[in-house]
């Protein structure tokens, strides 16, 4: 029997890693005794869950009697994650040192001094390892945790597990500049960009192959042909391979890529608490270390362009009129305005509330005509033409994840009436000083809504009050507002659109 002896301490760390990449069916290696680090031995955990990977280091309490320095390992088995993980969790409470021991043939035992002692069959077959691909790798990012974690407890929010056939909801989108790490997520209402400094290094010479392996791929057989050849040439001279990749149409420009949603859901929970974060990005992975852990996540393929081509320009737009308000204050209003959707029967998908500002207040209208309104602390533009519908759940998601305090949001009216733009939401102030994300929330689409609701109602006599009553009402009220007026609002030409056609659906 080969014995080696953990603390509750190192046996609590392993937990807090290994629990987030176990699933029902995979199996966890244990390579116990690489080497011997004078009083202890060094050891390794393994787990691979689909496109995860985690590589976690630890050490024994003490050196078995028996063990042999450079010999190999002392023992290395598989056996359940499942199994494994379940009885740590079981035998932490006892607040004791676990003795784990190999019979060197099929099972594995766990004890905690004469209190308890539990078996596992291990198993010869691993869960197949991701490839290492670090040699292609062309991106060497330095993170400080806090920062990141910070990043994409905003940027990464809206993402979701479920399957996206278009590839935008499902994944979070990653962008790496030599100073900036940004991170955009959306579930096709609410778009977030968020972002944290970074220090980042990147080998052209790498990512030119990756170009152009990629477009070998849309090339048909003559066309791919003759670019196999040209690559030929170039394979084992790096300046000519970026030559070639220009040639191809490479452009320089921060490096984009996406990750599933739960891996980055998984990210979170396994680097929380740790000080810096070291991630290479190679053609198919990010691997991410800080201290005892390695983690490798599979990329998810292509990141949408919807936040280049939209998001990233909506920060530049000219608002037509910017709010701060008290955090919890607007919270607290949504709270009353949401309790709405139990009266409104059979009531499904968006609960919308109306906003106008009006004499230094932010007001707020359910679809029954019930008002609430909250103080402005600070104000900047003509808010006295805001008149727009938003999604009272979704909002009150956004400011479950910005900080206490002071929230701005910005409004641009778009004259014409036929496209409503975004609501921008973020801490920080009007002038811009101490932001770190922007959070945009599409309207919802009153006349869509009431279409649903009454399809066979007479559209110039509305069932829906708030259109009755706001509709006349709103231009009287707002002329005698005494909100700050400039002259933020922007030529509509200026402002980008929306171009995704996949979110046409919930415009």
């Amino acid at each position: 029997m080969k014995n080696i002896v953990l603390t509750n301490e190192i046996a609590q760390v392993i937990l807090n890693k290994v629990e987030a990449f176990k699933n029902d069916k995979n199996r966890l290696q244990l390579k116990i005794g690489i080497k011997s680090l004078g009083d202890g031995l060094a050891c390794q955990t393994v787990l691979v869950n689909g496109g995860m990977m985690a590589e976690i280091g630890f050490k024994t309490a003490d050196i078995p009697a028996d063990y042999v320095e450079g010999s190999g390992s002392y023992f290395t088995v598989n056996v359940s994650a499942n199994h494994f993980i379940s009885y740590i969790k079981a035998l932490l409470p006892f607040n004791a040192n676990i003795t784990i021991g190999y019979d060197e043939k099929s099972t594995l035992y766990m004890q905690v001094g004469a209190s308890a002692r539990v078996s596992i069959s291990t198993t010869e077959e691993m869960d197949a390892l991701l490839p290492c691909d670090h040699g292609s790798a062309y991106a060497m990012i330095k993170l400080e945790t806090k920062k990141f974690l910070s990043a994409l407890k905003i940027g990464s929010f809206v993402a979701s597990a479920a399957p996206d056939s278009r590839g935008i909801t499902d994944r979070v989108v990653l962008k790496f500049s030599p100073e900036e790490a940004v991170v955009y997520s959306t579930d096709s209402f609410i778009m977030t960009k968020a972002w944290c400094d970074t220090v980042a290094q990147f080998n052209k010479p790498n990512q030119c192959v990756a170009f152009l392996n990629a477009k070998l791929e849309t090339l048909k057989d003559a066309d791919r042909s003759a670019l196999i050849e040209k690559i030929k040439k170039v394979m084992t001279n790096p300046q000519a391979t970026v030559k070639l990749a220009e040639e191809e149409g490479f452009k320089d420009g921060p490096l984009t890529i996406a990750l599933p949603a739960t891996s980055m859901a998984v990210f979170k929970t396994i680097f929380g608490g740790t000080e810096k974060l070291n991630v290479m990005v190679t053609p198919d992975h990010m691997v991410v270390n800080s201290g005892n852990v390695l983690a490798t996540f599979s990329l998810a393929g292509s990141a949408s362009e919807l936040y280049t081509k939209s998001v990233d320009p909506w920060q530049n737009t000219s608002w037509t009129g910017q709010a701060m308000v008290d955090k919890e204050a607007l919270s607290n209003a949504l709270a009353v305005v949401a309790l709405s959707a139990s009266q409104i029967s059979g009531k499904k998908g968006p609960v919308p509330f109306l906003t106008t500002f009006q004499k230094g207040k932010m007001i707020l209208t359910d679809r029954l005509n019930n008002e609430v309104t909250l103080p402005i602390i600070n104000s900047t533009g003509d808010l006295s033409k805001v008149n727009i519908f938003l999604d009272v759940e979704k909002v009150l998601a956004v400011l479950g994840k910005l900080s206490n305090g002071n929230v701005v949001l910005r409004y641009f009216v778009i004259q014409n009436g036929k496209n409503q733009f975004p609501v921008s939401f973020s801490n920080g102030d009007i002038e811009g000083n101490g932001i770190t994300s922007y959070t945009y929330v599409l309207p919802v689409n009153i006349q869509k809504e009431e279409k649903k609701d009454n399809p066979k109602e007479d559209s110039k006599n509305p069932k829906d009050p708030i259109t009755k009553k706001k509709s006349k009402a709103t231009a009287e009220e707002n002329s005698s507002s005494n909100v700050a007026e400039g002259d933020m609002a922007a030529d509509e030409d200026d402002i980008p659109s929306l171009p995704d056609p996949g979110f046409e659906d919930v415009m």
